[in-house]
């Protein structure tokens, strides 16, 4: 699997994970942390139809791809991967309504994930900048 940049994600809305969201950032992260950690193919397509919209944008390695493509890219990782984690090195938020700042608005991410595959292992190691709608 080669390293792969990610260019924009246009998500769906928010939908929390079992309690009440504080903002923008625990939603993108606890969402994208569940799309790089999910480890068979039904909690990866969770993740995703959780996460991105079925209209999104994508771009990959430069490429324009579509969603199904990039979830069949995903799923190719799956069998050989030992183990995943996303790092969020920085965030920035801004709600579209300062009133209501957990509904809705844009969310500029940077993270690193690392994956291990393979015996022995191998690591690979993707950083990402993206911007977020939500």
């Amino acid at each position: 699997m080669r390293p792969f940049a990610l260019k924009s994600l246009f998500v769906l809305s928010i939908a929390t994970l079992g309690h009440a969201l504080s903002s923008l950032t625990e939603w993108t992260e606890q969402h994208l942390t569940a799309l790089v950690v999910a480890n068979t193919t039904a909690q990866l397509q969770t993740a995703i139809d959780s996460f991105i919209s079925p209209n999104v944008a994508l771009e990959l390695n430069g490429a324009n791809i579509t969603l199904a493509g990039f979830t069949a890219f995903l799923q190719a990782g799956l069998p050989n991967r030992v183990s995943a984690n996303v790092t969020f090195n920085a965030v920035v938020e801004v709600p579209s309504n300062p009133q209501s700042p957990a509904a809705a608005g844009w969310v500029g991410i940077f993270f690193v994930t690392n994956f291990v595959y393979g015996n022995p292992p191998v690591n690979l190691t993707v950083e990402v900048a993206s911007d977020l709608l939500l």
